[in-house]
């Protein structure tokens, strides 16, 4: 969850890990992120190019070594609860009072 606020309004996000679209069961088939075709030699032929110029472009390697995604899906928001609380301060306050730490070095 995540919160924001402004003024007397406050909002909080709702997130639930599991609201996910597409996957697995996905009405446009979906492929776990394999290759659909035998693609011989396209690793190697990356490496090849690695090893002769030192360095390639991250754009190069994945036109070359990816493929479009298929019913991968997006994440879904749950929603947003805004609260209008009138008599609440312009600024809200917060504090955190200073306390020694409860967290002990290891020794091995």
């Amino acid at each position: 969850m995540r919160a924001s606020t402004a003024a007397r309004h406050r909002t909080a996000h709702l997130h639930e890990k599991t609201l996910w679209t597409g996957g697995p069961g996905s009405a446009q088939g979906y492929d776990f992120g394999n290759w659909t075709t035998p693609r011989p030699g396209a690793l190697a032929g990356v490496q090849q190019r690695l090893d002769a110029e030192g360095s390639l472009d991250p754009d190069s390697v994945a036109d070359e070594l990816g493929q479009a995604r298929r019913g991968y899906g997006g994440y879904q928001v749950f929603g947003d609860l805004l609260l209008d609380l009138p008599n609440a301060p312009a600024a809200p306050r917060r504090h955190l009072p200073p306390r020694p730490s409860a967290g002990r070095p290891a020794v091995w």
